[in-house]
């Protein structure tokens, strides 16, 4: 397939109980304008921080292009370190696991950033879902996969 001019980038979030393996939450997200910025710098030459950060949030605004940081960041130290894979020819996963006691509190948006300091960094892209409740003994998985593909251009 000739993607040339038609490259898009989409997220698909799932968030998987790690004690039970239920399926939580599944859906996809927004790759905001820092995330094409970013993109576009790296492609260029540039040398960009490398994305490998995910931040949670309690905030269910939506998620637009403009945005640049999650609205509500849940802060328990640093952002969560994400083991990066390639599991075809056109994305990359993102994903975590958030343990017992880490974390807790109203989920209801994650972010893929560059740095690993709340409220700093670039955001490269956001989604938000339903009100999903991680109390102190809850345990987290995390698989965020972004897709480059043909647009339908």
């Amino acid at each position: 397939m000739d993607l040339t001019g038609k490259v898009k980038a989409k997220g698909h979030v799932q968030i998987w109980d790690a004690n039970t393996g239920a399926l939580l939450r599944d859906v996809y997200n927004v790759v905001t304008c820092g995330g094409s910025a970013f993109m576009a710098a790296y492609l260029s030459g540039g040398s960009p921080t490398d994305m490998g950060w995910l931040g949670v949030g309690a905030s269910a605004t939506a998620a637009v292009t403009g945005d640049t940081i999650l609205v509500s960041e849940i802060s328990d130290g640093d952002r969560h370190v994400a083991a990066i894979s390639a599991p075809g020819s056109t994305s990359v996963k993102f994903s975590g696991s958030w343990l017992a006691g880490h974390h807790t509190g109203s989920w209801q948006e994650i972010g893929i950033f560059n740095h690993v300091t709340t409220g700093s960094g670039t955001l490269f892209s956001r989604a938000t879902y339903g009100l999903l409740t991680k109390g102190a003994g809850d345990a987290f998985i995390l698989e965020y996969t972004i897709s480059f593909a043909d647009d339908g251009i």
